[in-house]
């Protein structure tokens, strides 16, 4: 029985993914990096900033230097966004849908500045009972962690979850923790992620019917 709803930050409450990938471009070359296709696919992409730093300088970075480069990024990636700060179509009138039958969680990569960015400057702190950013867990997506702890916070069993995802570390995440996962094809194609019990293009007019929870 479907007892709580978790999602996703990037990609999903809002469609900010190709502005990140695009701050990390513009980073990179200002850094001596290279960031191929395929690192935004494997690590990249829903991971935590620890986590990428660590695989682009191939060494876990003091924590002075791991602040600096992280805001050096999050400049970038809010100056790009700021201009198109705004709910994914269809959000704002799921989270009311849900809201009334189902306890609500973020279950979010993002570094804690730009985690509150997003759902201070848009106002959503107020549907939901457990918020989660990368600096609350260990382990970054695919770890189940925080996925785990989402559930634990919420006081439901992970198998009564039910997961809003964009990324294919995400999915794994989520699945890994034993919930259902419905992705949404706005950042990958829809070939591509496969391990989700179901696939959306949009949030608009989504019904509990569409989503199996009636």
């Amino acid at each position: 029985m479907m007892k709580a709803v978790i999602f996703d930050l990037n990609g999903v409450i809002v469609n900010d993914e190709k502005f990140c990938q695009e701050a990390w471009r513009i980073y990179a070359p200002k850094n001596n990096l290279v960031i191929t296709e395929d690192d935004f696919k494997n690590h990249i992409t829903g991971s935590t900033n620890k986590e990428i730093f660590k695989y682009l300088y191939k060494r876990d970075l003091p924590r002075e230097e791991f602040e600096k480069r992280s805001n050096d990024y999050l400049d970038i990636v809010i100056n790009l966004f700021k201009e198109h700060l705004k709910p994914a179509d269809g959000m704002v009138n799921l989270l009311d849908l849900l809201n009334n039958r189902f306890d609500l969680a973020v279950a979010s990569s993002a570094y804690p500045r730009y985690f509150n960015y997003i759902i201070d400057g848009l106002n959503l702190r107020k549907y939901f009972k457990v918020l989660l950013n990368a600096f609350d867990i260990e382990k970054a997506k695919p770890d189940p962690e925080i996925y785990l702890k989402a559930a634990s916070l919420l006081q439901v069993q992970p198998k009564d979850c039910l997961v809003f995802e964009d990324t294919l570390l995400g999915i794994r995440s989520a699945k890994a923790a034993g919930m259902k996962v419905v992705a949404i094809a706005s950042t990958f194609k829809r070939d591509e992620l496969g391990q989700a019990d179901k696939i959306i293009d949009s949030f608009t007019g989504l019904t509990f019917q569409d989503l199996e929870l009636g």
